[in-house]
């Protein structure tokens, strides 16, 4: 967590990580294999969930988005369901893809990135409990979102649906919609970090900011 996602180590601030903080995050490298390895494979819509807090955001964004591009794979992260194209233009913008024309259908934009991408699109769809929730009346349509992309997108594109786990439930509906549309699915839950993990993280973000730490103190 970095302020507005500059480098600072993991517990540098309260935002979390973007990508631009990408060297600074560590601590995650296994549950971004995982994630990786499932995008990867069969799996063409992966459901990521957790506490809140635990650092969703900061391993999709810092974490999976530059393994992604290590093997071609283009990832777009929707986190803000109000204004759509915005939203869109903002985080095209960020990652130095062409942003969408005005007025353009979004998933028509984005099934062309799927297309065009030399690895296809990874569609990151975050912040869903506030999408999905009992407040989202004047919020995009997400279920309706999902499905037009995946049709426009073919087989080069990959979903990651996430969620708070407490607002699970919440996401049946669409996992619902898109079952008829795609093959593979995969669940799997970002957990907390163990003290160990801690420990070394603190260690790491001493070092790396140039803070003097004495090796075993956390």
């Amino acid at each position: 967590m970095t302020d507005a996602g500059a480098p600072g180590g993991l517990f540098g601030g309260f935002a979390p990580f973007d990508e631009r903080g990408a060297e600074a995050f560590f601590g995650r490298t296994d549950e971004v294999a995982l994630l990786d390895q499932l995008l990867g494979g069969d799996a063409h819509v992966v459901a990521f969930t957790a506490a809140s807090g635990v650092g969703k955001t900061s391993l999709l964004r810092a974490g999976l988005t530059p393994a992604l591009a290590r093997r071609g794979v283009a990832a777009v992260t929707i986190g803000g369901y109000r204004d759509l194209e915005r939203e869109l233009v903002r985080e095209t913008s960020r990652l130095g893809i062409a942003p969408p024309v005005p007025g353009q259908d979004p998933a028509d934009y984005l099934g062309g990135i799927a297309r065009e991408a030399k690895g296809g699109l990874c569609l990151i769809l975050d912040h869903l409990e506030e999408a999905l929730g009992p407040g989202a009346g004047d919020l995009v349509d997400v279920t309706a979102l999902a499905t037009q992309v995946v049709d426009e997108g073919g087989p080069l594109l990959r979903l990651v649906l996430s969620i708070d786990e407490a607002a699970f439930a919440h996401l049946e509906t669409l996992r619902t919609a898109l079952r008829a549309k795609v093959g593979g699915r995969a669940t799997t839950t970002l957990p907390l970090f163990k003290e160990a993990q801690v420990g070394d993280i603190l260690e790491r973000s001493a070092v790396q900011s140039g803070t003097p730490f004495e090796k075993g103190l956390a």
